[in-house]
């Protein structure tokens, strides 16, 4: 049978071993390693809707382009959004 003191070591070097192996993960993983809002750089939430319990708008915006997502109880639908075109000369005022 183990003598007091020798537990007491024993606990004690396994709790130091634990929380050394803790620092060291901590430290060696990047720091957004566990984040699980990841989303790409070319990907922007422009905004979000809900018309109801069932039913929401979400408008992103991917590269130059923006992005309807419709969500609902029977599915998603999604529609590319286009931009106007540019003009070389601004409108004439009156």
């Amino acid at each position: 049978m183990p003598s007091a003191t020798r537990v007491i070591v024993v606990a004690f070097v396994t709790i130091a071993l634990a929380a050394g192996t803790l620092l060291v993960v901590k430290r060696g993983l990047p720091r957004n390693f566990l984040r699980t809002d990841r989303t790409p750089a070319a990907l922007k939430v422009v905004t979000r809707a809900s018309l109801s319990r069932s039913l929401h708008l979400h408008v992103v915006e991917f590269e130059a382009d923006r992005i309807l997502i419709v969500e609902g109880r029977s599915g998603l639908e999604v529609a590319v959004l286009k931009a106007p075109a540019a003009t070389a000369e601004p409108p004439a005022s009156a």
